[in-house]
C-alpha cells in the first residue's frame, strides 16, 4: 500500500499508559490523514499506596471526559522488567519462525523456563526478529492491579517494540543512523534508556543503570560502537512513550505483534461508538447510490424524449420534403401546360405561313411539326426556289432538301427540312 493511501486511512483514537515507578501516565491522542494530535494527558501519582479502585475511577472519569471510554489501553512496560532481544533469523519462513525463535529462546534469559512470558514479531520484511521477555510475576502484577483499577488492557510492549513501530505508524521509516535517548527514574535509581536503528542493528534497545546523562560521552560512545555509527552520531530525545504508545492503540494494525498479556487478559476496544458512525455512512452511500440512480433514470427518460421528439421531427420533416417535391412537380406541370398552351398559336402562324408560301396548285403530301424543325413534302409549280421563300419567312431559317427535286406531270416532286425560330421557350419537342 501506498504511503498517500495509508496516510488517508488513518482514523481513530487510542489512549497509551506508560508504567513509571511512583506515577502512571497515561495520554489521550487522536488520529487522522494529517497527523495525531495528543487531545489530553493525565498522570495518577502513587498508583502503588493508594487503593485500586480509587485511581481507575479517575481514570475512567478522565477517559469519560474525552470521549474514548471506549478504548483500551497500550501498556508501556518499564524497559527495566523486560528483556529485549533482536534476533537474525535468514532465511526462515514465517511458517518457521515460531519454532526457530522457540529454539533460542531459553538462551535469551536467564530466568526458568515457566516463569517468562515472551512474544515476538518480525521486523518488517527483514530477516531480523524483535523478541521480548518478561517475568511472568511481573506482568501478573501489573494485569491483577490493572483488572482491579478497572483499566482495560489491551497490549503490553516493552518501550522498544513501541518505539520502532511508532517512528513508521504515520511517516516513512527513519534514515538509518539513528539514535535515542532520554534519562528515566528506576526504583533503584537514575538510569538512561537508549534506543537506536542502524543497518548492522534495525533495532537496539538497552538501559543503563545507576547513570545519568551527565555521562553522555561514554554512553554515545558505548551506542554507536553497538550500533556501528559514526561516533560524531547526535543523539536525539526518545519519543514520549505515552504518546507513541495512544497512536499506536488508534492504529493497531500499525504495531508490532509483540504483546506480552495472555489472549484471554486482552481486552479489545469497543466499536460499539462507531455504530452510528456507521449507519449515518451507510445511509449517506444508499442517498448518493439513489441520487446517481435517478440521475440515470432521468437521463434515461430525457434521452428517450428526446429520441421521440428527434422521430416525430423527421416525420414531419419527410412529409415536408415530400410536400416540396409535390409542388416542384406541379409547377413543372404548371409551367408545362402554360408552355403547351402557348405552342397553338405559334404551330398555327406556321401552318399559316406554309399555306402562304404553298400556292394551289402546289400542296403538301406529309408535314412534321417540332419545337425546333418542320419537314414537309408535296408537289410544287417551282421547287428549286421554294428554300429561298422559306428561309424569308421570319419563323423559318436555314431550310434545306431532304432529297433530290423530281418532276413528274409537270409538278416539282420535293422534300424539305427547315429550322423554327421565334419561339418561346418549352419543352424540347411535340410532333404533331
Amino acid at each position: 500500500m501506498s504511503g498517500d493511501l495509508k496516510r488517508w486511512l488513518n482514523f481513530g483514537s487510542g489512549v497509551g499508559l506508560e508504567i513509571e515507578p511512583t506515577r502512571l501516565r497515561v495520554s489521550v491522542v487522536r488520529v487522522r490523514p494529517a497527523g495525531a494530535t495528543q487531545v489530553a494527558s493525565y498522570q495518577i501519582e502513587s498508583y502503588l499506596e493508594r487503593p485500586a479502585a480509587e485511581w481507575g475511577a479517575e481514570y475512567a472519569a478522565f477517559l469519560k471526559q474525552h470521549g474514548v471510554s471506549h478504548s483500551a489501553a497500550y501498556v508501556v512496560l518499564p524497559r527495566s522488567e523486560a528483556i529485549v532481544r533482536v534476533i537474525n533469523l535468514q532465511g526462515v519462513l514465517d511458517r518457521d519462525l515460531a519454532a526457530a525463535v522457540g529454539y533460542q529462546l531459553d538462551g535469551l534469559h536467564p530466568y526458568g523456563e515457566d516463569d517468562v512470558a515472551a512474544d515476538y514479531a518480525r521486523l518488517g520484511d527483514s530477516p531480523w526478529v524483535l523478541a521480548a521477555i518478561a517475568k511472568r510475576e511481573t506482568l501478573s502484577f501489573y494485569t491483577t492491579l490493572f483488572a482491579e483499577a478497572g483499566v482495560a488492557v489491551a497490549n503490553v510492549s516493552p518501550s522498544a517494540a513501541l518505539i520502532w513501530a511508532g517512528l513508521r505508524a504515520l511517516n516513512e521509516p527513519p534514515p538509518s543512523g539513528l539514535l535515542l535517548w532520554a534519562e528515566r527514574e528506576t526504583a533503584d535509581g537514575p538510569a538512561v534508556e537508549v534506543y537506536g536503528e542502524s543497518e548492522s542493528r534495525p533495532a537496539y534497545s538497552v538501559v543503563f543503570d545507576q547513570t545519568r546523562l551527565e555521562d553522555a560521552a561514554r554512553l554515545r560512545s558505548l551506542a554507536t560502537s553497538e550500533l556501528r555509527l559514526d561516533a560524531a552520531t547526535e543523539p536525539q530525545p526518545l519519543p514520549d512513550l505515552a504518546f507513541t504508545a495512544a497512536i499506536l492503540s488508534a492504529l493497531p494494525r500499525r504495531a508490532l505483534a509483540v504483546n506480552l498479556l495472555n489472549e484471554a487478559e486482552r481486552t479489545s476496544s469497543s466499536r460499539l461508538w462507531l455504530v452510528p458512525t456507521a449507519i449515518l455512512l451507510a445511509v449517506l452511500a444508499l442517498l448518493t447510490t439513489a441520487y446517481l440512480m435517478q440521475q440515470n433514470y432521468q437521463n434515461q427518460k430525457l434521452l428517450e424524449r428526446l429520441n421521440q421528439e428527434i422521430a416525430r421531427v423527421e416525420r414531419y420533416q419527410a412529409e415536408s420534403a415530400k410536400l416540396d417535391s409535390e409542388v416542384v412537380a406541379l409547377r413543372e406541370r404548371t409551367k408545362l401546360l402554360d408552355t403547351m398552351r402557348l405552342r397553338t398559336p405559334e404551330d398555327l402562324d406556321t401552318l399559316l405561313d406554309l399555306t402562304r408560301i404553298l400556292t394551289p396548285p402546289g400542296w403538301l403530301m406529309s408535314l412534321d411539326l417540332t419545337r425546333q424543325h418542320i419537314a414537309v413534302s408535296g408537289e410544287a409549280p417551282q421547287a428549286d426556289s421554294l428554300l429561298q421563300t422559306l428561309d424569308a419567312s421570319p419563323r423559318l431559317k436555314e431550310s434545306q432538301h431532304l432529297m433530290p427535286v423530281a418532276r413528274s406531270q409537270g409538278l416539282d416532286q420535293f422534300r424539305v427540312r427547315a429550322m423554327r425560330e421565334g419561339l418561346s421557350a418549352g419543352p424540347a419537342e411535340v410532333k404533331k
